[in-house]
């Protein structure tokens, strides 16, 4: 569960439930590779948190300083595929300018601030491909700022 609220941020999701979960278990990322980095993550067979709208999607990744590229898929609410390569059904594509915009929102204390922060300044970037996506991305992104007001 704690490996899916890294995902879901990144995914920029974020409800007050979810901010609220420890995540003291998940470790500094430091991946070379896609297959280093899906190790490290390990989140198959997780359950998305109530409240967070990712129940069917998948999600191409792409972290543009290392040259990894990776999908996720999640179905009815749990994440049943985590590997590398895109794919050309994706509902989102998130762009990471390296891993150091995961590992800040890991270690910070208002993990939702600095995600805005990070998506205002580029360094994350998600793209909706349908038109559902991009409403969902929408109130996504309007929970996260009212999230942020109470951290």
């Amino acid at each position: 569960m704690k490996r899916v609220l890294l995902m879901m941020m990144l995914f920029t999701l974020v409800t007050t439930s979810v901010v609220a979960l420890d995540i003291d278990d998940l470790k500094y990322l430091d991946a070379d590779t896609c297959e280093e980095l899906l190790e490290q993550l390990n989140v198959l067979g997780e359950q998305v948190p109530n409240g967070v709208p990712f129940q069917d999607e998948l999600i191409n990744l792409k972290i543009t300083e290392l040259n990894i590229t990776g999908n996720v898929k999640i179905v009815d609410g749990k994440v049943v595929g985590f590997e590398c390569g895109v794919s050309e059904n994706s509902t989102y594509d998130l762009e990471l300018e390296n891993l150091s915009a995961i590992n800040d929102i890991i270690l910070d204390e208002d993990p939702v601030g600095t995600y805005l922060e990070l998506k205002d300044s580029g360094a994350i970037t998600l793209e909706a491909h349908t038109f559902g996506g991009k409403i969902k991305l929408f109130f996504a992104n309007i929970v996260a700022n009212v999230v942020s007001w109470f951290s």
